[in-house]
């Protein structure tokens, strides 16, 4: 499994609670737009470099991306604006729109070990929006089969932008 499996996972989770809620907005993973895509990649690492940080760090990391990208808030979600409604502090967003992060991190706590399982697996490049850095990421992952915490080194271009 690879990073972005993962994200696609969190990306296809995420729909399904927003569809709970009664927003049926969200496009499928493979007709999402690529920013979309690029920004659940980027909740994944975050979370994967920083699993003991809470859900609203998470949020925060979002947070930081979207400002970098020019997004400001707006009521209503829109991507040729960059308004979104959830481009408030942690702490200010409805109860549901916490879950969403808490979901984000749940599953990708759950499913971290399959990424350290398949450590030999290279992950693809993926480029964000104007600023791109490379960074060698090394992620330690428990496993549980008892023989210790596994190194994932891979080369990664990302950024929040």
């Amino acid at each position: 499994m690879t990073v972005s499996d993962i994200a696609k996972t969190c990306h296809e989770a995420n729909r399904a609670l927003c569809a709970g809620l009664g927003d049926n907005s969200q496009m499928p993973w493979e007709e999402a737009e690529a920013w979309q895509r690029d920004s659940a990649i980027n909740g994944v690492l975050f979370n994967l470099a920083n699993p003991d940080a809470p859900a609203s760090a998470s949020h925060d990391s979002w947070l930081e991306e979207k400002r970098a990208a020019g997004w400001k808030f707006g009521t209503v979600k829109d991507a040729e604006k960059k308004e979104h409604p959830c481009f408030v502090p942690y702490e200010a967003l409805p109860v549901e729109q916490q879950a969403k992060d808490h979901l984000f991190k749940a599953i990708v706590a759950a499913l971290a070990p399959l990424v350290a399982a398949n450590n030999t697996a290279e992950l693809p490049l993926y480029q964000c929006h104007k600023k791109v850095r490379a960074a060698k990421i090394e992620i330690m992952l428990p496993l549980d089969s008892g023989g210790g915490p596994h190194t994932v080194s891979q080369r990664q271009s990302f950024g929040h932008s």
